[in-house]
């Protein structure tokens, strides 16, 4: 039997998985991706961590998107970039949504993307 927050959890996930073609999930490394893919999740990820592009370069790679979801960890590190990220897109008339990413990770309890699979295994 799924609990309460489980089932909040399939659904939220669920919004990742039927991204239309023209929107992506924005997350900030591979071990973030790794742990989509591993719920099943294999809508187009970009990876922001990149050394060799300034978050302008990459948020420039995102502009052709329709929207974009934002799923950064909650640490200092991951709101800060949140914020860049908005208003470097935003100003590309790009829509942003941060809202799925973070109430994701505050349902399931954690602070990084990379702990979701962990969580969702733990709930179920």
């Amino acid at each position: 039997m799924l609990t309460h927050v489980h089932e909040l959890l399939l659904e939220q996930l669920n919004q990742l998985k039927n991204l239309k073609n023209d929107e992506i999930i924005v997350v900030e490394g591979k071990n973030d991706m790794r742990a989509l893919r591993k719920l099943g999740i294999d809508s187009s990820i970009f990876l922001l961590n990149n050394r060799y592009k300034s978050l302008v370069e990459r948020s420039e790679s995102l502009a052709k998107s329709s929207r974009v979801i934002l799923l950064l960890d909650t640490d200092q590190k991951g709101q800060e970039l949140t914020k860049q990220m908005q208003n470097h897109l935003k100003d590309q008339g790009v829509h942003v949504n941060t809202k799925l990413g973070k109430t994701l990770l505050r349902t399931a309890g954690c602070r990084t993307v990379e702990s979701l699979a962990s969580v969702l295994n733990k709930t179920g």
